[in-house]
Formats: structure tokens, C-alpha cells, sequence
């Protein structure tokens, strides 16, 4: 007789199961991906402070890319091919000042009124339009450092999604890879929690994290497609371009969170797009795929006799997801960030338990509704960090918590005691 194959147990995840009436909160930081070989904030930090701006390149429309080494920049005719050596000028006006470079707070620099008002900071536009033989009339140029800024600012969110890869180079993943018990991984031990917690309780789990690694779970036996995200695909009129001018259908915000399994992506995620219409009608937030062209983004639409059209974002070229340690929570009460927030905030008061993994605790707004909302003086709080800092030390005595000073697939069984 051969070994005995065990089957997953789709009992546990038929769709008429009775869903359990007590909840638990997940909350995640950047050291949950840190497994998987993304960078950490000090790892970003040390990458965009000696940033080398020849080694991206920025098309007509916009986009940064990676260039290979060696290779001459084949879009540097184009006006915005030069503002990635701006934004390297602005870096070192930065650490003249700052004795480190923090990345959320270089965001928060950027995004200052009062930056434009400097001499300092008027002298180094001048230079560079001096430097790179840009003419500016002088009635325009105020507008010409305002938009100096603006393109930095994008620039920056493009730089960091470029730089937020795992181990093997990859941010998006196909939806096919699935992974099978007891298939052993960095996150095994974590699944295994997640699975057992949901047994008997709704999970939400809310992520700082821009990556999608989290997403690649859905794929799994622990959760076999009981993820929720809030996007949906159906009824979506949202479509992206993909090679050989194809069109597919791209899941559209739905605010629906209404699985076993919910994910809350807090400060937005790196294929998470605001959808701009050229009404001014309100924002709305697509889920882009792979390969989908960032510039080709569409919704169906109908025109006044009633025929179906394209309406095209063409600001879109870049996802929304929040930087700077003040800036992002300006955000948190607008459109998107809103309704996750409002979950959050809710999802923590009906929680009788949070578990905290590889998060900081250095987001004061974080803090904040958590000691506002969650019970820590009757219900159970957990910390996983291998390394906890002197913040999650104080942070963790604040809500009574238990710190396990383990990476998360080593905690499990202790999280359960």
C-alpha cells in the first residue's frame, strides 16, 4: 500500500458553511514580507538616498522604468527623460539638512507649501534648468517649480514600486501558482494559523504592506479562495490592455468584504490605480493585472444615444498607495482609504483578538485607533516581531500584549495558547 493521500477539507470551505460570529484582527507590517525577500524601510532608505539616476529611464507618457546597464537611455529626447536627475539634486538638498535619509519623511518634505517659498530650493531649480538648457520665462517660473515637485512626487511612488521586489525579482505573481499542503515555505506555519483562527472566527486582516504577497495566499489549500479584497470582477466595466492590443476585464471597488477570509490593504497597494473621470465625477479604484499596460486604462461607457464607448484615465499611470510619516494621514479619511478605515476602526471594536506582525508600531494614527477602538483590557493581544524595537516594547505595554519574538511560521502555537 502506497502512503495515504490527504485531501484538503472542502467542507470547511463550502460557500452555505454557517460563517462564526465572533471576529479577530490581523494587522500586518513590512517585516511580514521580509520572508519573502522584500525590502525593508531601512533597505528602501539606503537604495532611493544613492539612487542612480541612469540606470531608469522615463517614457513620453511618463513611466519609470528600469534600464539595463550599459544601455543608453532611449527615451532622453523627451522632456521628462531629465527630471530623473532632479530628483536626485532634490535628495542631496535633503541631506544637507537631515543627518538620515527616511524616505516617508523625504514624501512629507516634498509635499511641504513651504518648499517652494525657500531660496535655497529656487536656486537648485534654476541650476537644473540652467544645467539641462530648459528655457522658462520668468512669469512661469513658480508654475516651473511647482511642477518640478509634482513630478518628483510621482517619481517617487514609481521608484519605490520598482524597488519593492522579493527574493526573485517579482511584485506580481501568476494566479495559477498554487500552493498545496503540506507544501513547507517561510509562511506554512502562518497559514496554518490563519486557517485554525478561522475555524471559528471571521478573519480580517489589514496590511500596511504595498506588496501582494498577501494575495498569493488565496491561491492556497489554507484558503482555497475564501479571500475578499473589496475588488470584484464582476459587474466591473473597468478593462486594461495587455500584448497583441487585448482587452480584459479589471476587478472595480466594490467595498464588499463578506468572506471567512477579508483583506484591508490600509495604505493602498502596488496594483491598486484611482480611475480619474474626465467629468470630475468621483474617484474610482481598480485592480490592475499582469502585463496590463498602465497607461491603457479604460471604462465602458455609454455616450448620449446610448452606444457603448472607452473612456480613458490618461493621468493614470501609476498606483495610488500612501508614503510620508504626516501626508498619508491627511488620506486617510478620503474616498478609498475612507471605507477601509471605517473597517478597520469597526473590525477592531467587534475583534476578540488582534495579532500584530511586522509592524513598527510608528504610525501614530495606527496607534491611535487602536487604543481608541480595540479592548485590550479584556481581550487577547499578540505581537510576533523576532526583533522588537524600543517602540513596539512601549507600544505592546500600552495594549497589554503578549511579544512573541519569533518570525511569524515559528509563532503559531503560541498565539493560540
Amino acid at each position: 500500500m502506497g502512503e495515504e493521500i490527504v485531501m484538503p477539507d472542502f467542507e470547511f470551505f463550502r460557500a452555505d458553511k454557517k460563517m462564526p460570529t465572533t471576529h479577530c484582527s490581523f494587522l500586518l507590517g513590512a517585516g511580514f514580507s521580509v520572508n519573502q525577500g522584500y525590502p525593508t524601510a531601512n533597505d528602501l532608505n539606503s537604495q532611493i538616498k544613492n539612487i542612480n539616476p541612469d540606470n531608469f529611464t522615463i517614457d513620453g507618457e511618463g513611466n519609470l522604468f528600469n534600464l539595463p546597464e550599459a544601455k543608453d537611455d532611449p527615451f532622453w529626447y523627451f522632456s521628462d527623460a531629465r527630471k530623473k536627475y532632479f530628483i536626485k539634486e532634490v535628495i542631496q538638498f535633503y541631506l544637507g539638512e537631515n543627518k538620515e535619509f527616511d524616505y516617508e519623511e523625504f514624501y512629507d518634505f516634498l509635499m511641504n507649501s513651504s518648499l517652494l517659498k525657500r531660496d535655497e530650493f529656487k536656486a537648485i531649480c534654476k541650476q537644473f534648468r540652467d544645467k539641462y538648457n530648459i528655457k522658462t520665462e520668468e512669469k512661469d517660473i513658480e508654475f516651473g517649480n511647482r511642477e518640478l515637485i509634482s513630478k518628483s512626487i510621482k517619481l517617487m511612488n514609481q521608484i519605490i514600486q520598482i524597488m519593492l521586489v522579493d527574493k526573485d525579482g517579482k511584485n506580481f505573481y501568476e494566479p495559477s501558482v498554487h500552493q498545496m499542503k503540506p507544501l513547507p515555505s517561510e509562511y506554512t506555519g502562518f497559514l496554518q494559523l490563519l486557517e485554525k483562527v478561522g475555524e471559528d472566527s471571521v478573519v480580517h486582516v489589514h496590511s500596511l504592506n504595498h506588496d501582494i504577497l498577501f494575495e498569493t495566499f488565496n491561491h492556497s489549500d489554507w484558503i482555497n479562495g475564501g479571500l475578499s479584497d473589496g475588488f470584484e470582477e464582476l459587474g466591473s466595466k473597468f478593462y486594461g490592455r495587455i500584448e497583441d492590443n487585448k482587452m480584459i476585464r479589471l476587478n472595480h471597488f466594490t467595498n464588499r468584504y463578506d468572506h471567512r477570509f477579508n483583506l484591508y490593504k490600509l495604505h493602498g497597494s502596488l496594483d491598486q490605480f484611482p480611475f480619474r473621470h474626465q467629468d470630475g465625477s468621483d474617484t474610482e479604484y481598480i485592480k490592475i493585472k499582469n502585463r496590463v499596460s498602465t497607461s491603457n486604462l479604460y471604462k465602458e461607457v455609454k455616450d448620449r444615444e446610448g452606444n457603448y464607448n472607452y473612456e480613458n484615465d490618461f493621468t493614470n499611470y501609476y498606483p495610488d498607495f500612501l508614503s510620508g510619516t504626516t501626508h498619508k494621514i491627511t488620506r486617510y479619511k478620503e474616498g478609498y482609504y475612507k471605507e477601509v478605515f471605517e473597517h478597520f476602526v469597526n473590525n477592531l471594536k467587534r475583534s476578540d483578538r488582534l495579532i500584530i506582525v511586522g509592524y513598527g508600531c510608528k504610525d501614530s494614527k495606527i496607534n491611535e485607533l487602536i487604543l481608541e477602538n480595540f479592548d485590550f483590557e479584556s481581550k487577547k493581544a499578540v505581537i510576533i516581531d523576532p526583533f522588537p524595537s524600543d517602540d513596539v516594547k512601549s507600544f505592546g505595554e500600552k495594549i497589554n500584549a503578549m511579544i512573541i519574538q519569533k518570525k511569524p511560521h515559528q509563532a503559531m502555537m503560541e498565539v493560540l495558547e
